[in-house]
């Protein structure tokens, strides 16, 4: 498998070249690929949210069967890569977000091989907030 290495790309530059989206929308999930437009739709909400953002150490550390566990809670978003990506020494083929509603911060759980264990990333969200992302997908229940 070919590895995408670019180390001066923010982690917020990677999420427009995810190959598809799937949510998880309190256990239940959807696969959208680029082509489809909830993708189009997710990913410029989401984009938006991020856009003043900035990457911060991040504190949390993802244990896989409490990520499996947690995904059948709330509201996630997990990007996938066609190829596996390398950011700060850390290599992912996904990145998963649990999008909540007046989060100033959020962490970005990388998956690895269908493993979601390691370091995270961290994203300061500045002024902005997941709410209107939040609601338009609550809605597509």
């Amino acid at each position: 498998m070919a590895v995408v290495f670019n180390q001066e790309l923010g982690i917020t530059n990677f999420f427009n070249n995810s190959s598809s989206i799937e949510i998880f929308n309190n256990g239940n999930s959807q696969i959208y690929n680029s082509n489809t437009k909830i993708y189009t739709e997710v990913l410029d909400k989401f984009s938006s949210a991020i856009y003043n953002s900035y990457e911060m150490p991040a504190f949390a550390v993802s244990l896989h069967k409490e990520t499996i566990n947690s995904l059948k809670n709330g509201i996630w978003i997990k990007f996938n890569f066609d190829k596996q990506q390398v950011h700060n020494d850390m290599p992912f083929d996904a990145l998963l977000v649990n999008i909540q509603k007046d989060n100033c911060g959020l962490n970005i759980i990388r998956g690895c091989n269908e493993e979601y264990s390691g370091r995270c990333f961290y994203l300061n969200l500045e002024n902005s907030n997941l709410n209107e992302l939040f609601d338009f997908l609550d809605k597509q229940k």
